[in-house]
């Protein structure tokens, strides 16, 4: 019974991205302010802590932009004293088991001049109090959060890089390509999971609309110039 509901849990994530998807001004409102920053901080504790990592590689993949994550416990070991005034840090603060040590984090941060933006469960209007910028998610249990609080991260990384005047389509020095081995018949991307190119083909040939939407244009004409949309696929995530 417990895991068909959290089958139905994680179900639901897909209209709660939607919902995410659905205003963007509180993103793009943040990244407006921080997009002419150097460099970032993102901080957060369990799985906020994992989130961060993938917030600060994107940030740093498409807009150029130098950022670290850490996990907020550890701020004194050393990034603290990064901080200075106007210095971005992006908190993820969602409801969960660590939040009220997240949030004398972020009070630590912000004491010493830092730019506060936090990632918050929506109904959360006591973080007002410590942040600069609130962009707010659905509720969902701790363990699905980074389905959710993923989206935003990579949208505001997404918001600066365009402000910032650079190309979100080809980002400088990466390969939209995958390197395959094959090892006991079984064909293996480098670099992603198992990569099952010919399932991934057929699956594409019957899902010409999904391909639309997770492809840029430039990307579409890329993958049917080559003729290997599976692999592009596969280097997309």
């Amino acid at each position: 019974k417990q895991i068909r509901m959290l089958f139905r849990e994680l179900a639901d994530t897909a209209l709660q991205v939607e919902e995410i998807l659905s205003d963007l001004a509180p993103i793009d409102e943040a990244a407006e302010a921080c997009k002419d920053a150097t460099s970032a901080l993102f901080v957060g504790r369990g799985i906020g802590a994992t989130i961060c990592y993938e917030g600060a590689l994107k940030l740093k993949e498409v807009s150029y932009l130098h950022a670290e994550a850490y996990a907020a416990g550890e701020m004194k070991h050393g990034p603290i004293a990064l901080l200075d005034e106007g210095f971005p840090v992006i908190a993820v603060a969602t409801q969960s088991p660590t939040y009220d040590k997240v949030v004398s984090n972020i009070q630590e941060c912000k004491a010493r001049g830092a730019r506060i933006v936090v990632v918050a469960t929506e109904g959360d209007e006591d973080i007002k109090e410590h942040a600069d910028y609130v962009i707010y998610v659905p509720k969902v249990r701790d363990c699905f959060s980074a389905v959710t609080v993923s989206v935003p991260l990579q949208l505001f990384a997404r918001a600066i890089a365009v402000k910032r005047g650079c190309d979100v389509d080809q980002p400088r020095n990466l390969a939209k390509s995958v390197t395959v081995e094959y090892g006991r018949g079984m064909p293996v991307g480098l670099g992603v999971d198992i990569v099952e190119i010919e399932r991934m083909e057929r699956v594409l040939a019957r899902t010409s609309s999904f391909v639309s939407k997770v492809f840029t244009d430039k990307e579409r004409a890329y993958c049917e110039s080559k003729g290997n949309a599976a692999a592009r696929f596969a280097a997309r995530f």
